[in-house]
């Protein structure tokens, strides 16, 4: 018989409903679900605000024009102002190395002559670690000591002379 109550009781009750006089529903003030459908609103803002000015920095840019000023402070890319500081500055940098580069190369030729000047021989390069010394007063051009130079001590390549 106590099974006949509780479908009658169903019955008379429809499923979630409750009796208002002896049940009292309370509301969480700090309601987790409606703070995360806050956050979820506020997130799809934010992305749409974030979509509408991409997509305006793609037309400026695909235009070629200028980037507009207040795409350009929101914008992780350089400014085209930025971009034409840094082309002068390696611009400069370029002319600069290349004008060392002219000075270290008559500095190295000079050295060279007051070498010569001074001791009579001359130093070449021949290839990759291997030099050609030459004297200016040797009987012929071809007379020079050709040597080469690695991690180790200098060595003259060639025959071994006999001790």
């Amino acid at each position: 018989a106590a099974g006949g109550g509780a479908d009658r009781l169903s019955v008379v009750l429809p499923q979630g409903d409750y009796d208002q006089s002896k049940t009292k529903v309370l509301h969480l003030s700090l309601n987790p679900a409606g703070a995360a459908r806050q956050r979820l609103r506020e997130d799809q803002q934010q992305l749409q605000q974030e979509c509408a000015r991409l997509r305006e920095l793609v037309r400026a840019l695909e235009a070629g024009g200028p980037v507009p000023a207040h795409l350009e402070a929101t914008s992780e890319l350089p400014s085209s102002r930025e971009v034409a500081e840094l082309k002068k500055q390696v611009e400069s940098a370029e002319l600069k190395n290349q004008r060392l580069k002219e000075v270290f190369q008559t500095k190295i030729q000079e050295f060279r002559k007051a070498c010569y000047t001074l001791t009579g021989y001359q130093v070449d390069i021949t290839t990759e670690n291997q030099y050609r010394l030459t004297s200016m007063y040797a009987e012929q051009k071809t007379d020079c000591l050709i040597f080469k130079v690695g991690r180790s001590a200098p060595r003259v390549p060639g025959p071994s002379l006999p001790s």
